[in-house]
């Protein structure tokens, strides 16, 4: 699809009836740490280490989630370390329609644990 506000060719992602069956529901992911931005106020769970991430060719869109932190779980991951691997828990939210942000959310996102 063609957007006039970032004027380029932007992938539409076409969702599974599994994964739709998911939106809404809290589901439970393990990624790999990666903060997205230097304020420190964004973060995404990604499927791989910061190497071979979404940007930089080892990976795709599909390959990450972009994480709506509870407030009162954002300081479990201000501690952590880019590449630490860790489980969050949240809703999942299917997103096609705004550029602005990945093409799967988590909401009210929780911390689980550091596992390595």
């Amino acid at each position: 699809m063609y957007s006039i506000k970032h004027d380029a060719l932007l992938p539409k992602p076409k969702f599974g009836k599994k994964l739709k069956a998911l939106e809404g529901q809290t589901i439970a992911v393990e990624g790999f740490f990666l903060p997205l931005d230097i304020t420190g106020n964004t973060y995404i769970i990604s499927y791989n280490p910061m190497a071979i991430c979404f940007f930089c060719g080892g990976g795709g869109m599909q390959t990450i989630l972009e994480l709506n932190i509870k407030p009162d779980h954002l300081r479990s991951f201000k501690r952590l370390d880019t590449d630490d691997y860790f489980k969050v828990k949240g809703k999942l939210r299917l997103n096609s329609a705004n550029y602005e942000h990945l093409f799967y959310i988590l909401d009210d996102v929780e911390f689980i644990k550091l596992i390595k």
